[in-house]
């Protein structure tokens, strides 16, 4: 896996920003910014866990027993994935290699095709393209169906973040979302409910330690430029300054976040950390069978989105 890595850097007058990626999964693997990594590592000989770093495609999170119906009414059923769920997870794309279809010193763009199979008879082209820039990197993901009748599609992103040198369960967390999914047992949507009143509410910030939770959420608020922005940073106790900002634009309206204690830190010898994944998606769990946000993609037509990290004060 290790020697797949596609290496990007860029220099600045302030910095020197390097990362890597992996064209299995098009996934992301590291961000450094004058050597100071911002997304959690990994054992790159091994499965990523939680699914670090993958593009997901052409749905994110669960889908119900793995199926779906149509408008026509016929009933799609696709793999499961995650046996304690009964669900298909994060789409057909994990063992995906790429192709490397365009690269610079500091960008990459990688392609795949989705072929029509029994649970998603559609034939979509999507690529996924990584620009460094001074403050990190934007990710752009892009669509295309080349099928005869409508497509449903729904993609994100999984990275996992660090502030290097900072205990993650120590860091803060800002979400600004207005509302949240209800899952139940299964992780599958129950419904959308406000955020006020509830533990989820996190639009002042909360520590990641005490913040353990696997949900959705929507009705998000965007900034000045379009941009909606989930801020993790460390506490003021620690004075460090430094901030990491999960950006997404509008074509992703839905963001997910994954708070966990027992990241994987050490696979071989079991230790344990706690894992932050902030995941901007276009559409919430179980898309397939909500239709929340859902994109239908025309015959010939093209989506694009964006999403990125920015590294502030580092």
């Amino acid at each position: 896996m290790q020697s797949d890595l596609v290496v990007l850097k860029l220099e600045t007058s302030n910095a020197i920003i390097e990362a890597s990626f992996n064209p299995l999964g098009a996934r992301q693997v590291s961000l450094a910014y004058n050597g100071a990594n911002a997304l959690q590592p990994y054992d790159l000989t091994r499965t990523p866990p939680f699914a670090t770093g993958f593009v997901m495609a052409p749905w994110a999170n669960r889908m119900r027993d793995g199926s779906w119906t149509d408008s026509s009414g016929v009933t799609h059923v696709n793999p499961i994935s995650e046996v304690r769920t009964n669900t298909a997870l994060h789409g057909l794309l994990l063992e995906t290699v790429y192709q490397v279809q365009d690269r610079t010193a500091s960008s990459v763009t990688f392609a795949t095709r989705i072929l029509p199979t029994d649970g998603y008879p559609f034939d979509l082209s999507f690529s996924v393209t990584y620009e460094l820039n001074a403050e990190g990197f934007t990710a752009t993901h892009r669509a295309t169906n080349h099928s005869s009748t409508p497509a449903p599609f729904q993609t994100g992103a999984h990275p996992y973040l660090v502030i290097e040198g900072t205990p993650t369960a120590d860091l803060e967390i800002k979400v600004p979302a207005a509302s949240w999914w209800r899952v139940d047992g299964r992780l599958l949507p129950v419904g959308v409910e406000p955020v006020g009143g509830t533990s989820y509410d996190s639009r002042m910030f909360r520590r990641l330690g005490d913040y353990c939770i696997d949900n959705g959420f929507t009705d998000l608020s965007p900034e000045g430029d379009g941009r909606t922005r989930t801020i993790i940073k460390a506490p003021a106790s620690l004075q460090d300054k430094r901030v990491i900002a999960v950006w997404q634009d509008s074509k992703f309206p839905q963001v997910h976040i994954f708070s966990t204690p027992i990241y994987p830190a050490e696979p071989a010898t079991g230790k344990v950390i706690h894992g932050i994944t902030v995941e901007p998606v276009t559409a919430g769990p179980d898309a397939f069978n909500t239709g929340v946000d859902l994109i239908q993609l025309s015959p010939e037509s093209e989506w694009a989105g964006s999403w990125g990290i920015q590294l502030l004060d580092w």
